[in-house]
């Protein structure tokens, strides 16, 4: 996989994890529940990716921050 897909995943599951706020503030607890699910399949598929695809320091930086 190349460092683009990773990163893309890792920006996916950032507005993921936005939505979930937003929706968690406005007691939207059915919206929330939806959304996490969501993430806990797109976290599952990405571990295998993420131990396989070396990436380079800049990259590695770029993840960290979208994690962050």
């Amino acid at each position: 996989m190349s460092f683009a897909q990773v990163i893309e995943n890792y920006e996916i599951l950032a507005a993921l994890t936005a939505q979930m706020r937003n929706a968690a503030e406005h007691g939207k607890w059915e919206e929330l529940i939806s959304i996490e699910r969501q993430c806990d399949s797109l976290i599952a598929s990405m571990k295998k990716i993420d131990a396989e695809t070396n990436l380079d320091e800049a990259t590695r930086r770029h993840k960290n921050q979208l994690i962050q």
